[in-house]
């Protein structure tokens, strides 16, 4: 609603028809070139997607890309109640429970292109309390401003390869 300016009414209105009409499109999506070696070479560390895309759409991008078996879970717009859509913290904790079941104590790493993810991974940690620690990594790779936005990631990724080392302080 802030990002874009809309109404109560239209975020309702919008959101009840976003995964229909995702699904419906067939538009080929590729990832970024590199993306699917990054992937693999951090195979070992659980991985999980929250997004506002479809779950459905999600799954059939990473099995297209063979990499469907390396994500424990995928939660996508149409798993998460309207009010509760990303920034708010409640996708991330229904894919961190599906990934580890209840246990709250993690070091994760949450990766996004927009400022809402960055926010998104603020409430996380929130939501999780002091005992876990959510870093925040942003991919300028994908066109988008991180330097512009109110809201900072602890990271900034401005090619694929940048994710290497940047996960791999964390491991």
């Amino acid at each position: 609603m802030d990002y874009y300016g809309l109404s109560r009414d239209e975020m309702v209105l919008a959101g009840s028809l976003w995964a229909k009409h995702q699904e419906m499109n067939r538009t080929e999506v590729r990832f970024f070139a590199g993306l699917e070696a990054v992937i693999d070479h951090f195979s070992a560390i659980p991985h999980g997607i929250c997004s506002q895309n479809s779950q459905k759409n999600i799954r059939r991008v990473l099995e297209l890309h063979g990499v469907n078996s390396l994500f424990k879970a995928v939660v996508g717009y149409d798993d998460v109640p309207g009010q509760q859509q990303k920034p708010h913290p409640f996708g991330g904790l229904k894919c961190l429970e599906s990934i580890f079941g209840p246990a709250r104590c993690q070091s994760l790493i949450y990766i996004g292109d927009h400022e809402a993810d960055v926010q998104f991974a603020r409430h996380l940690q929130a939501a999780l309390g002091e005992q876990s620690r959510v870093i925040s990594v942003a991919v300028a790779y994908s066109r988008a401003t991180p330097e512009r936005w109110e809201h900072q990631p602890d990271h900034i990724a401005r090619d694929v390869e940048d994710l290497l080392p940047i996960v791999g302080q964390y491991l």
